[in-house]
């Protein structure tokens, strides 16, 4: 193993991992998650007006429901 590759593992391996800031909420967990199908089997996201959401995809700007 040459000096410059076990520089990069002592780097690589000694890293901390980032962590996680936020709250990563489930489609249809979400507050702004509409339970009307479209058409195309998908759903509506009122935060983004897109209509493209299925009910387990994921999103990081969505804000949990509370009822």
């Amino acid at each position: 193993m040459s000096s410059d590759e076990s520089i990069w593992r002592m780097r690589v391996l000694s890293a901390t991992i980032p962590e996680y800031v936020g709250e990563l909420v489930r489609c249809k967990d979400c507050k702004y998650y509409s339970p009307y199908k479209n058409d195309d089997d998908t759903f509506f996201c009122a935060n983004f007006a897109i209509n493209n959401v299925a009910p387990d995809d994921f999103c990081s700007h969505g804000k949990k429901r509370e009822d």
